[in-house]
């Protein structure tokens, strides 16, 4: 599989977020794979639990939210596209 959705689920905002989106990109006919990971399951996409890095500092707000300790490690949350590790093209 090399096409799909990713969402990084942390918290009830970007829960509803997620679920927004994908539930309009179904709207549009659009059946690619989806998958979340994170703290939080999106509904219709395949969750994956989050192992790296709490993102969270202090209170859960958007100041406290470091999203480079998601980013730099959704390669490996990942089944999508070719990644070292796992040797998939």
């Amino acid at each position: 599989m090399n096409t799909g959705i990713i969402y990084a689920v942390f918290g009830p905002s970007s829960a509803i977020a997620a679920k927004e989106s994908l539930v309009s990109i179904r709207k549009q006919g659009i059946t690619i794979p989806a998958v979340s990971t994170g703290t939080r399951v999106v509904r219709g996409a395949t969750f994956i639990p989050w192992e790296g890095l709490d993102p969270w500092v202090g209170t859960q707000t958007r100041q406290g939210y470091l999203a480079g300790r998601v980013k730099m490690l959704i390669p490996d949350a990942q089944p999508y596209m070719h990644h070292p590790k796992r040797g998939k093209a």
